[in-house]
């Protein structure tokens, strides 16, 4: 009985690890989500000329996961836009929806936020281009320390569950 105990405790925390690592596959996702949406948005400013309900409805429809969420939080607010600014509505859904992001990430999301609708297109889209910048430069960090975050993780799941095994036996 010790010993089937044993076995569900190591698999339990290494099961952990794993949920950590899969963390970081979804993360990278909403990075490259957060790209594909601000580039469309981009690209509708620039092109088209769009106003801001518009582009948020035809990006709406591409997004996904915490993108997703994002972009419905943002278009559900938006009839208190008298009562709130843009830019308030947006920082407040991406506080809200995309806590998983890095700080440096919202950061330029928000800042994002206080430019769109507010100037004309090339303006909008320069700082479009900047905060896509930012948050593929995070991608690049969270790329470049993938794998070994990864090993770490389920290393560190697996070696908890050991040790803890061990003590209890």
């Amino acid at each position: 009985m010790n010993l089937i105990g044993t076995i569900l405790i190591m698999l339990g925390c290494t099961a952990a690890g794993i949920m950590k690592a899969h963390s970081l596959c979804e993360l990278d996702k909403t990075y490259g989500m957060l790209i594909s949406v601000l580039m469309l948005m981009k690209s509708e400013i620039s092109s088209r000329a769009s106003a801001l309900d518009d582009v948020l409805n035809v990006v709406s429809g591409m997004a996904t996961g915490n993108t997703a969420c994002f972009i419905e939080a943002v278009i559900g607010d938006f009839s208190k836009l008298g009562d709130k600014t843009f830019c308030t509505i947006w920082s407040s859904a991406a506080e809200s929806c995309l806590q998983c992001i890095s700080q440096r990430s919202l950061s330029a999301l928000k800042a994002l936020g206080g430019s769109l609708g507010r100037y004309e297109s090339s303006m909008q889209c320069a700082a479009l281009d900047r905060c896509i910048a930012e948050i593929s430069a995070e991608q690049n960090i969270l790329r470049e320390t993938f794998g070994a975050n990864k090993r770490m993780y389920i290393g560190i799941g697996g070696a908890v569950g050991l040790i803890t095994a061990i003590v209890l036996i």
